[in-house]
């Protein structure tokens, strides 16, 4: 209602100015007297006081964002300014008080998602769910009641002020002002604490289950959310207040935080003295360190048989069944799951009125004389303008290297004029003849925008023929420039299909080598990534990559020699990070994720026929050693063939300790770590 109040207002506002205007100009056009003209501004240079408030519109994606949940609002505020003589430019000086409604929802959703991934993980003890390699799916709870529920308003006192300029000498006038300042501003809070069930029919998901005390997986099991109700909290505030709400005291905290505002309108002038504004205005706030999150806790059920054989060891989750052939796992364990909300500035349009009285001396009405003709002109010369060419580089910004690859597109008039890319000195080719004008730069690398370059038409004057334009590229990110090779050959394999994962999330990225063999990604900071090329005919062992300890001012790019093997018959190599304990043939957790990329090469392969053999270290007698290597290559057979690898495809080869990859043969003293080189596994293709 009030919304719809306010811009009737200023709609009538506009109207009225433009009538005001239009009838000024007939009027100007039908009299054949001379005019008496009052010239409103030029009567006006000095300062003026006024009033302003208005309507703060609201702002879907703050008044749905959980981090915030921030409606609509209001401000009231004291101007003051200054006019220069020339009259369009001037300066401005804001106080105001500014509230925002914070309005939390009222109705929860129905099937409010969770997902199984992120709550078995954060289940305790963690170590059960260990094998899970991705998320298979959400569970799902019916409609959150509320139990309780708290709020507290943003309120703010703040101080702005920047340029304004004006435009046109009558009655109605046009302007536009830009402000920044600081306010003293409570950002306020909500917080919200409620239960909900788990949605009907139970939602189940199977995942792998991990015994820690037999240190691999023995089973899969279906979980699912327990019966019992999820507890859920949700709050946002910033951190000075979430500690006083941790601890029971009373919130009220006020930071100083950075402010801005945009505004375009009219003003309209009622008398020389006294003018009425209407205008639209852009706030910026720039929030504090924010503490906003929302938590889960309850409980996931689990239920399922091992496939265990043997003795089982202890194991408070699952039963042994009679003779010690397998068991039955079943359990209910806790979960505490925590979600934060992305912190971010605001940003809100309002609807203004105002008024202005003006402190300068009017002037006596000025007689229009009789209309004269115009006066002969001189010739002025003018400078010379000539055609121009144009020299485009481009830099990367934290480090000042030339950049490659960006694509650049230069627009004339609002429209595209030349588009070019950048070699490997940052720079494209030149643009000869540029006809004067108006020009914009821009240029694109791994969709992220450089900074922008202007070319005016002031700039085609004088006698230098070249126009330089140099664009920043501001991306915090880490390029990796890799290339696949032929294990053989060391020569570069073009058309490759490579995978990144980020290691701590799981994402993945694919992108296929181009001609040269090269490819590229863009690498986060403080994160480990893998990288692995698979492709029918072909594999590679999965190769690290770490941005830990790089400085971003200083590094750009990050190199990879990712060598790939041919799968022919007779090639052999070896698989690299899968390793045993010392005296033990059990498939570590690190070694499976080496077998998955086997398994991978297998079914891309269908008639591939492999030898997968192992090797020890040289403790130990040689006949025991023989002994190991076998049980060693006869469990990572197994692995494959548990995953559903036809056995006739694989062959388990013991070599003990025959084939040394260091000189640590008996009698020789060596560290743990030479000792772990020789425990490898290899691969030999026996038919293709």
């Amino acid at each position: 209602m009030r919304n719809n109040m306010l811009l009737r207002l200023f709609t009538v506002l506009m109207i009225l100015g433009i009538s005001i205007s239009s009838v000024q100009a007939q009027q100007k056009q039908g009299s054949s007297q001379p005019m008496v003209q009052q010239s409103y501004p030029d009567a006006l240079p000095g300062f003026y006081i006024g009033l302003k408030g208005g309507y703060l519109l609201k702002n879907n994606d703050l008044s749905k964002n959980p981090a915030f949940y921030l409606n609509q609002g209001y401000f009231g505020e004291l101007n003051a300014g200054w006019r220069s003589k020339n009259n369009w430019l001037g300066w401005n000086l804001s106080l105001g008080r500014l509230n925002l409604e914070r309005k939390i929802p009222t109705i929860q959703t129905n099937n409010v998602p969770l997902s199984s991934f992120d709550l078995l993980k954060s289940t305790t003890p963690g170590w059960m769910f260990d094998s899970i390699q991705q998320d298979q799916g959400d569970f799902h709870l019916d409609t959150l009641m509320k139990l309780q529920k708290d709020k507290k308003n943003l309120q703010s006192w703040y101080a702005m002020t920047g340029p304004e300029f004006w435009f046109g000498k009558h009655r109605l006038q046009g302007f536009v002002s830009l402000n920044a300042g600081v306010g003293m501003t409570n950002f306020g809070y909500y917080t919200i604490k409620a239960s909900g069930f788990p949605a009907m029919p139970r939602d189940m998901y199977l995942y792998d289950y991990y015994s820690q005390s037999n240190d691999k997986v023995i089973g899969q099991v279906n979980t699912y959310l327990g019966d019992a109700p999820v507890q859920y909290e949700q709050y946002s505030m910033n951190k000075k207040a979430y500690a006083d709400y941790k601890a029971s005291k009373e919130i009220n905290k006020t930071e100083i935080n950075f402010m801005a505002r945009a505004a375009v309108g009219i003003e309209y002038f009622i008398t020389p003295k006294f003018s009425i504004d209407a205008s639209a205005s852009y706030w910026y706030i720039m929030t504090p360190d924010l503490a906003s999150a929302k938590e889960y806790k309850g409980f996931i059920g689990f239920r399922g048989k091992a496939n265990a054989t043997g003795a089982l060891k202890k194991d408070d989750y699952f039963t042994p069944t009679p003779g010690g052939g397998g068991a039955i796992i079943g359990q209910r364990v806790p979960f505490d799951l925590t979600q934060n909300f992305e912190k971010k500035a605001l940003g809100l349009i309002s609807a203004n009125i105002g008024i202005k009285y003006w402190l300068g001396k009017s002037k006596k009405p000025v007689e229009q004389p009789e209309p004269m003709a115009p006066p002969i002109k001189e010739t002025v010369e003018q400078p010379e303008v000539q055609k121009k060419n144009l020299l485009i580089t481009v830099k990367d910004g934290p480090t000042g290297y030339a950049l490659s690859g960006v694509k650049v597109t230069v627009y004339k008039d609002g429209e595209t004029f030349y588009t070019g890319m950048t070699d490997a000195n940052g720079s494209i080719p030149k643009v000869d003849n540029l006809i004067p004008g108006d020009y914009k730069i821009q240029g694109i690398l791994n969709g992220i925008k450089t900074d922008i370059a202007h070319i005016n038409r002031s700039d085609f004057e004088g006698n230098g023929r070249v126009i330089t334009r140099e664009l920043t590229h501001k991306d915090l990110r880490f390029t990796l420039v890799g290339h696949t090779l032929d294990a053989a050959t060391d020569a570069n394999l073009s058309h490759m299909k490579t995978t990144l994962t980020e290691s701590r999330g799981g994402e993945n990225s694919s992108q296929v080598s181009d001609n040269n063999g090269e490819f590229r990604y863009q690498l986060d900071p403080k994160s480990d990534f893998t990288v692995i090329a698979q492709q029918k005919g072909y594999f590679s062992n999965r190769e690290k990559v770490s941005t830990k300890g790089l400085d971003r001012s200083k590094t750009l790019y990050v190199d990879l020699r990712l060598t790939v093997n041919e799968l022919k018959e007779g090639a052999s190599f070896e698989l690299k990070n899968i390793y045993y304990d010392f005296d033990k043939s059990n498939i570590r957790t690190d070694a499976a994720k080496v077998l998955n990329d086997v398994y991978k090469m297998m079914t891309n392969n269908p008639t591939i026929v492999i030898e997968l053999s192992s090797y020890t270290d040289s403790r130990g007698s040689d006949s025991y050693n023989k002994r190991l290597s076998q049980e060693r290559a006869s469990s990572a057979v197994a692995y494959l063939v548990q995953k559903g690898i036809d056995p006739s495809r694989l062959v388990a080869k013991g070599y003990g300790e025959t084939d040394p990859v260091n000189g640590c043969i008996n009698g020789v003293p060596c560290t743990d770590e030479q000792h772990q080189a020789n425990r490898r596994t290899e691969i030999k293709i026996l038919k293709k």
